[in-house]
C-alpha cells in the first residue's frame, strides 16, 4: 500500500505545482504587470570617511569614489 501511495503523492503534488505556475504566469498576468511597475529604487549616498594620516603626517588612506551602475528596465528609454 505504501509503495502505491508515494508515486501518487509525487505526481499529484507535481501536477498541482504545474497548474499553479500556469495560473500565475499566464492567466493572472495583470498582477504580474502591476508588480513590475512597483519596483523600488534605492539610492545610497555614503559619507566620506575622512583621511587617515600616520604620526609623521603622511597620508595613509584617502577617499576614492566608487560607482555602482544598475539599469532599471522600467525607466529605460528607447534609443530610437
Amino acid at each position: 500500500m505504501k509503495n502505491k501511495l508515494l508515486p501518487f503523492l509525487i505526481i499529484s503534488s507535481s501536477l498541482i505545482f504545474i497548474i499553479r505556475l500556469f495560473w500565475v504566469q499566464l492567466i493572472n498576468i495583470d498582477d504580474v504587470k502591476l508588480s513590475n511597475k512597483n519596483s523600488v529604487e534605492k539610492v545610497y549616498n555614503y559619507p566620506e570617511r575622512g583621511y587617515i594620516f600616520d604620526r609623521n603626517n603622511k597620508l595613509l588612506v584617502e577617499n576614492e569614489p566608487f560607482y555602482d551602475l544598475m539599469i532599471v528596465p522600467s525607466k529605460l528609454k528607447s534609443i530610437d
